[in-house]
């Protein structure tokens, strides 16, 4: 995991529009290969700095902060919300 913000990518055009997009190798990470779970993109919709969730593809995620942002504190905010959901994914019980 000490190499997760190398197989995330966010972009923006105006700090406050955002895309997410993880590399294929984190799909089964995070559980967001088909059928997949959507709990990485209700911890996302958790957080209090984002007003707008929605995935838009299984890897990629668009969203909007509550204010602008720069694309460090950003993908520190990702890194942060990929570890919770992490976590929320050993937490769950075998299907």
């Amino acid at each position: 995991m000490e190499d997760l913000p190398d197989y995330l990518a966010v972009a923006t055009k105006d700090g406050r529009e955002w895309t997410l997009s993880f590399d294929g190798g984190m799909l089964i990470v995070f559980d967001l290969s088909p059928p997949g779970t959507d709990v990485f993109e209700q911890v996302l919709t958790a957080e209090p700095w984002t007003e707008s969730v929605e995935r838009v593809d299984r890897e990629v995620f668009l969203f909007t902060t509550t204010g602008a942002l720069t694309a460090d504190v950003v993908l520190a905010h990702c890194v942060d919300v990929c570890g919770e959901a992490f976590r929320r994914l050993g937490d769950s019980p075998p299907a």
